[in-house]
């Protein structure tokens, strides 16, 4: 038996399901119920047969709810801006400084907890690879940021052709803003290497 629950009754946070306090209702809400979807079915809705929960003679309990979230897309990963905070050193070729990276990170339109499911690194591109300048940037709750800092002793330009990689550990899920000249090099088997290393790295300490 399938129930469909008010979805009004649900409150989107970190993609687990959170119902009302049970003290606030006797009876848990329902919607419909006996739900029978067939393969080609593509909308809950319109496509699946169900009855009205309160037409049906078979009753559902507290627990049986099954909670619909409707979005326009089903997974929304992208990097929104990338920028350098930089300047000179006297005396020498490198700069000091930061780059901020904005990820955007949706499932079912919900947001991601970023810190939490989230990590970005820092690089530079070269026509051989990528150098690595941080593979953990530091996020920022406050302005929704991702920063990685650096001093003249990284030997960083501020011509250099940066990309910031964001991933989710454990998966070859990324995406990349990039930062520099139109003669940057760009490979996307580079950045696949790079997330994938980090997955390997990562695996080691568990």
């Amino acid at each position: 038996m399938g129930t469909l629950a008010n979805v009004k009754d649900y409150l989107p946070g970190d993609m687990r399901r959170k119902r009302r306090k049970k003290q606030d209702v006797d009876v848990p809400p329902y919607g419909y119920t006996n739900l029978k979807c067939d393969s080609e079915a593509a909308h809950v809705m319109s496509d699946c047969k169900m009855d009205k929960y309160e037409d049906s003679e078979v009753p559902c309990f507290d627990g049986q709810q099954l909670a619909v979230k409707c979005a326009d897309e089903v997974w929304s990963f992208k990097m929104f801006y990338i920028w350098p905070q930089t300047r000179r050193v006297r005396g020498s070729d490198y700069v000091r400084g930061r780059v901020n990276c904005m990820v955007h990170a949706q499932k079912y339109g919900i947001d991601l907890d970023l810190k939490s499911h989230v990590q970005v690194g820092l690089v530079k591109r070269g026509q051989e690879g990528l150098d690595e300048i941080d593979a953990h940037m530091k996020y920022r709750k406050t302005t929704n940021t991702y920063v990685a800092k650096f001093r003249p002793a990284d030997e960083i330009k501020a011509e250099d052709c940066f990309a910031c990689i964001a991933y989710l550990p454990g998966t070859p899920i990324y995406t990349v803003a990039t930062l520099g000249s139109d003669n940057c090099p760009e490979s996307d088997a580079h950045y696949k290497e790079w997330v994938a290393n980090q997955s390997y790295h990562e695996g080691e300490g568990d």
